[in-house]
């Protein structure tokens, strides 16, 4: 499962306010938060970077135990 939302959300982001700091639009940051889609490594890093996070962190799916 992808970790962005709560991320986002403990610092205190909009999603509006994520896509900007990106230079992404609304939707696009809309699905990766969904899981619907998936960042190219570029767009990954930045969103990271936007929320004080990491890649690995956000986007890598741990396996269920």
């Amino acid at each position: 499962m992808n970790q962005l939302k709560a991320i986002r959300v403990s610092r205190g982001f909009t999603q509006t306010q994520i896509a900007e700091k990106v230079g992404i639009t609304l939707r696009s940051y809309q699905r990766y938060e969904a899981g619907e889609r998936t960042p190219d490594v570029y767009i990954g890093q930045q969103i990271a970077k936007a929320v004080g996070s990491t890649v690995d962190k956000i986007f890598v799916i741990q396996p269920v135990t």
